[in-house]
């Protein structure tokens, strides 16, 4: 075997062992926040998750999660994360070398550090750690951008009907994928027509049709009757509203201003997630690949302007990874960038300057995706499920911290399954409702009028049929506030913090652990409270707004002590609250007022 080719195959599998070293070292060992918790339940129990479903993903993260490793299942699945984003680096890897001119002698090495270089972005970095769609997502985008060059390069037609193949499972995977279409379009007109038969078309057309099969688990599952079924797409019609996301439609191309604050986000971010060297040699890659190959110029700058242009027309707040597209296609551009380099520049400087582009985002990320103690939403969640009472029904809209994170304990772990949790904001759609039917018929049938009035409207909400969004809220307030009466008498009633003031309204509301309890007298109620243990978190966004919303809850409680003269009682909540953020002026001031009291 040739040096070349030696080199060929070792530069990909270094990515991928160096980028997986570091994913093991930074790995979230429990429950995430987001929709880590709903979708490790589903691959679980093969289940359906929400839209678009990512069948294909649901599938294999199954049969891995199936594997004989001695790991917990969540630390299973993110494991699963960090594997498939290596690989993913170890395509891409491959995929530069396929498309360099192979003058500089080091482009395999380049290749190499570019494709890490993006594998520590913090876009992606934090996918490749925890378990989420978008790294499986960008494992495909790495294989069809193979499968591409590699026909570029050799004329092979088997690769693309690879290519069409694999168009088709990322189509079951995640939208996000038609952020590349523009530039496919582009590719193959100009190019890739020219050079196969119309036979070879034919055969490209079924080999994505077959690539789109993935899909059938959908109405399959979902008419088995699983546990997990969000948006029941067992009929046509649900079928396709599913796999279109036309229950996130309403966030995209909402406003302008949406739009500017989205690629305002993304310009503060673009720099930092490379590191802010790397762009120098992107910069220099950017004009050196439109001098010397247009085509692979126009298919990046295509991905590049289509994936910034709809992902800041999404407004959601987790929005880091449908930037990853235009992440990769500037890599490309930082590999260009590279290989030029030694013409200009001796060949030792151009590799420590390589050298320093790959140093400078791990450096810069690395605290800022470290989730080696990301213990904080299983902490929460727990609390919660472990000191609420029996038979419980808990009422929250809480999906990031506590909704998405009980899925996961409740039906892989096994923990608490007498409660029942109720997604106040889920309520608000049919296929919701005919799940809690389906797992709790109890709770349906003793508001079955309230919910039927409800469906009623909601019929025609969810058919784009005229009607009164005042009366739609009227019913649907009537529905949640039965399910409260009819309950209570029987079971205790749990409302999260988050929860609206008419819902519940006529009961007492007594703060107990970090839910408010109902009670349908206003006499004094005592609780034992247990401390939380809060000193294994992370330092992102969610894990702060946690801790806030924790310390709010306890301080609450203390709120309530004081009301019933309870000094001793309240001192105690607010030296908690204080416990668990020093900074908390709130229960500083509090403190202040029970001292005047004294």
């Amino acid at each position: 075997m040739r040096n070349s080719e030696i080199k060929f195959k070792i530069y990909p599998f270094i990515s991928g062992l160096i980028s997986f070293f570091f994913y093991l070292i930074t790995i979230n060992p429990s429950v995430d926040f987001i929709d880590s918790g709903e979708l490790t339940a589903v691959a679980y129990t093969l289940g359906v998750s929400h839209p678009t479903g990512y069948p294909l993903f649901t599938i294999v993260s199954h049969l891995f999660l199936l594997s004989p490793i001695p790991l917990k299942v969540i630390l299973k699945a993110n494991l699963f994360s960090s594997i498939v984003s290596s690989l993913a680096l170890y395509f891409f890897t491959k995929s530069l070398i396929l498309i360099s001119d192979k003058k500089s002698k080091s482009v395999n090495f380049f290749a190499s550090i570019s494709a890490l270089i993006f594998g520590f972005t913090q876009f992606f970095w934090e996918q490749a750690i925890t378990f989420e769609v978008y790294s499986f997502q960008i494992l495909l985008v790495s294989l069809l951008l193979f499968s591409i060059f590699k026909f570029e390069a050799t004329d092979d037609v088997n690769y693309l009907l690879l290519f069409s193949f694999l168009l088709g499972l990322s189509f079951t995977n995640h939208l996000t994928i038609v952020f590349l279409l523009p530039s496919l379009v582009y590719i193959f007109l100009t190019d890739f027509v020219k050079r196969i038969k119309p036979g070879v078309l034919a055969f490209m057309f079924l080999f994505f049709i077959l690539g789109l099969t993935p899909f059938i688990y959908l109405p399959i599952r979902a008419s088995s009757g699983v546990v997990l079924n969000w948006g029941d797409p067992s009929t046509l019609e649900n079928f396709i509203n599913h796999i279109t996301g036309k229950q996130y439609r309403v966030w995209a191309f909402s406003s302008l201003e949406v739009m500017a604050k989205q690629f305002s986000y993304f310009l503060s971010k673009f720099p930092e997630n490379f590191g802010y060297l790397a762009l120098f040699p992107a910069f220099i890659g950017f004009w050196k690949i439109f001098k010397l190959n247009r085509k692979i110029f126009y298919f990046a700058f295509l991905s590049f302007l289509t994936c910034v242009f709809i992902s800041s027309n999404y407004d959601i707040h987790d929005i880091n990874a449908y930037f990853l597209i235009a992440l990769v296609m500037t890599s490309i551009w930082i590999f260009y960038g590279l290989t030029h380099l030694p013409r200009k520049i001796p060949e030792p400087f151009a590799v420590t300057i390589g050298v320093l582009c790959l140093l400078l985002p791990i450096s810069f990320n690395f605290k800022k995706v470290d989730k080696s103690k990301n213990y904080l939403p299983e902490i929460y969640t727990l609390h919660i499920l472990k000191n609420v009472k029996p038979n419980a029904i808990i009422i929250s809209y809480q999906w990031d911290y506590f909704v998405s994170p009980s899925l996961y304990f409740q039906l892989v772990e096994k923990v608490r399954n007498d409660i029942v949790i109720i997604d106040k904001e889920l309520l608000r759609r049919s296929w919701y409702i005919k799940q809690l039917q389906r797992n709790y018929p109890w709770l349906i049938e003793k508001s079955k009028n309230e919910v039927e009035a409800f469906l009623v409207e909601l019929y025609k909400f969810e058919h784009d049929l005229p009607y009164d969004p005042m009366e739609i809220e009227r019913r649907f307030v009537n529905m949640i506030n039965s399910f409260i009466d009819k309950n209570i008498n029987d079971r205790p009633i749990y409302l999260g913090i988050e929860i609206e003031p008419e819902f519940g309204a006529k009961y007492n509301k007594v703060p107990e652990g970090f839910m408010f309890r109902l009670y349908s007298d206003f006499e004094y109620k005592t609780y034992d409270y247990v401390p939380i243990d809060v000193s294994k978190h992370c330092f992102d966004v969610y894990s702060k707004n946690l801790l806030n919303l924790i310390v709010r809850m306890v301080i609450n409680r203390g709120i309530y002590e004081f009301r019933f003269g309870k000094i001793e009682n309240a001192k105690f909540y607010f030296d908690e609250a204080l416990r668990i953020n020093p900074e908390s002026v709130e229960a500083k001031l509090w403190l202040e007022r029970l001292r005047d009291v004294r």
